[in-house]
């Protein structure tokens, strides 16, 4: 039902967040999925090679290989039909942070924000074993990771890769600003057809536990249960 679905998302840009007033937890959703009718042409794929890529503090011979194969992969889907990626709009996320201020009771930085969406915002360990390359890396990765970092997120909770995966990332910031530091954790597996499959159930925490974020346990899945 469109009415009910627009009853949980902004109509326009498709976000959502809770304010948890008690707790001093903000928790965002973000839309991250980008998809066009238009064939992929050789000059969509300028963006690549645009990238600074300054986000990721990597050596110059992992740049290299890292937009080779971001590249790769995206040509890969020259002749589908659909040109789908991850991306996600700056306006969308200034738009989610201006209504959060108007409903708060006090300032952002008086909360724990946690922010999820569905692509995963930095490349995966996988991409440096493969020559498929990361087709799915959110595009302006580099523009989202400086908003995130600006308006003091300190945890990223995404999908769309069955790797239940938990990573800190640090820029060229962190030595400066050692308050920039983000946690980053990709969602379980249970989608995947790994004979081993987990879910995670994260517990988030208020400001008055200190420099505690959160806690993420990882569970085995068995399966549906069926009820008689």
């Amino acid at each position: 039902d469109e009415k009910i679905v627009y009853q949980l998302y902004d109509k326009k840009l498709l976000y959502r967040f809770r304010i948890f007033e008690d707790e001093k937890i903000i928790v965002i959703g973000l839309n991250s999925c980008k998809i066009e009718k238009e064939h992929i042409e050789e000059k969509d794929l300028k963006w690549i090679d645009d990238l600074q890529l300054k986000t990721l503090s990597l050596s110059k011979d992992k740049i290299v290989k890292l937009k080779k194969l971001l590249t790769h992969s995206f040509k890969s889907k020259i002749e589908d039909k659909w040109y789908d990626y991850g991306y996600i709009s700056l306006q969308q996320f200034e738009s989610a942070l201006n209504d959060i201020r108007e409903q708060s009771k006090s300032s952002t930085d008086d909360y724990s924000i946690v922010v999820s969406f569905h692509h995963h915002i930095i490349p995966f360990p996988e991409i440096w074993d493969r020559t498929t390359g990361d087709v799915s890396l959110i595009k302006n990765f580099e523009q989202v990771i400086e908003r995130l970092q600006t308006n003091n997120v300190k945890l990223v909770l995404h999908g769309h890769k069955h790797i239940p995966l938990i990573r800190p990332l640090a820029t060229d910031n962190f030595l400066k600003d050692p308050q920039s530091l983000i946690y980053i954790s990709a969602g379980g597996n249970i989608g995947s057809n790994e004979p081993s499959r987990h879910f995670q159930v994260v517990n988030l925490f208020s400001k008055s536990y200190g420099d505690a974020i959160a806690e993420i346990k990882k569970y085995e899945f068995k399966g549906v249960a069926t009820i008689e």
